[in-house]
């Protein structure tokens, strides 16, 4: 498996949409984040963890909060609650003996106090409706929570 592409989306520090090219050169095989404290490299991870496990997803902050009260509270600060956030990423995986491109989109709004999760999986461009209702079980299989 190979990490493509993550964007966050409204998500904490991260207002608007930011994309980040992970695809190493072979020059350069490692990519590398480093940061001030505070500039959000947690939340950065956070979303990562958020957009491959939801619920399952063990992200700072969180303690004993309820999964959709988390996820409110992660709705960056300066935009309508109604407008939402979430993370997506794209990655290749070798699957049934061939590759294949899969991007999990999650997202979330925070209308009325009510949140309303979404998660849609893409193969190979896409929708998988199969995919987006067992993503849990198929993640685990692959790269495991814990």
């Amino acid at each position: 498996m190979l990490f493509q592409e993550f964007v966050l989306h409204n998500f904490g520090i991260y207002k608007g949409r930011h994309a980040v090219d992970l695809m190493p050169e072979s020059r350069r095989p490692i990519i590398l984040f480093g940061a001030l404290n505070g500039s959000g490299k947690t939340t950065f991870l956070d979303g990562l963890q958020l957009v491959l496990y939801g619920k399952h997803a063990r992200c700072a902050g969180r303690s004993n909060m309820a999964y959709p009260d988390f996820l409110r509270s992660t709705i960056n600060r300066f935009v309508p609650p109604q407008e939402g956030a979430g993370p997506e990423l794209e990655f290749i995986h070798h699957f049934e003996g061939k590759w294949q491109t899969i991007r999990v989109i999650r997202t979330w709004n925070g209308r009325n106090e009510v949140t309303r999760e979404r998660l849609e999986v893409f193969r190979n461009g896409a929708l998988d409706a199969v995919l987006s209702e067992r993503w849990s079980e198929f993640v685990e299989d692959f790269i495991p929570s814990q």
